[in-house]
């Protein structure tokens, strides 16, 4: 399982970014989603009644198949990173 206490977005790893660079948005968007879904049981289990993840996961699928634009996806961007940073407070 992936250990949070290690876990940091501030360091870069430059292959990764370079290869981010170079791959198109919507295959990220579904690597990301396919990375984030072995974890969604665990969050379930400790939010049960949050819904945050779950719209998300249906906002980035609509995305991804053309249902809405990359404007409206990125409405709910903030609420996505509010909920993260809530719960990264809570962990400390």
């Amino acid at each position: 399982m992936l250990d949070l206490n290690k876990f940091n977005l501030a360091k870069l790893d430059k292959e990764l970014v370079s290869l981010i660079k170079k791959t198109n948005q919507k295959v990220l968007a579904l690597w990301a989603k396919d990375c984030l879904l072995p974890y969604l049981p665990y969050y379930k289990e400790k939010y049960p009644n949050d819904k945050t993840i779950e719209i998300s996961i249906n906002i980035l699928k609509d995305w991804c198949e053309g249902k809405i634009n990359m404007r409206n996806a990125r409405k709910y961007y903030w609420t996505i990173l509010k909920r993260a940073c809530e719960i990264e407070k809570e962990r400390k």
